[in-house]
């Protein structure tokens, strides 16, 4: 939660000071406004990052493909989106998202398989 103090001008010689609380990403309604990131990390079922993982999201509303992208060395990737309901895929997953603020989801996938030495 954001603190501070914003200076407001109430004639050309008046100056009053107003504090402000709250997210300042609020609106009058006490909903988020703007963009919001959406964090996805992919790991194995061992707990394992998986790097490189496709991670696909669609606008719900549109049925429009909003981001297409993979995961970085750490299993994550990092999508800021404006707000609304999405379908984050992963493999053979998919999970639904209302983005209204900021959110992290994680997919669990199976260990690749490594060559045999």
């Amino acid at each position: 939660m954001a603190t501070g103090t914003v200076a407001a001008t109430a004639s050309a010689h008046d100056t009053n000071e107003v504090s402000v609380t709250g997210d300042e990403r609020k609106g009058a309604a006490g909903c988020y406004v703007g963009p919001s990131t959406l964090g996805i990390t992919v790991t194995t079922d061992e707990g394992n990052p998986v790097a490189g993982e496709q991670v696909t999201v669609i606008n719900k509303k549109t049925g429009d493909e909003v981001f297409a992208g993979t995961t970085d060395n750490a299993g994550q990737i990092n999508v800021t989106l404006p707000q609304g309901e999405y379908d984050v895929i992963v493999q053979d997953q998919q999970k639904k998202v209302k983005l209204d603020e900021n959110e992290d989801i994680g997919f669990t996938v199976k260990s690749p398989d490594l060559p045999k030495t």
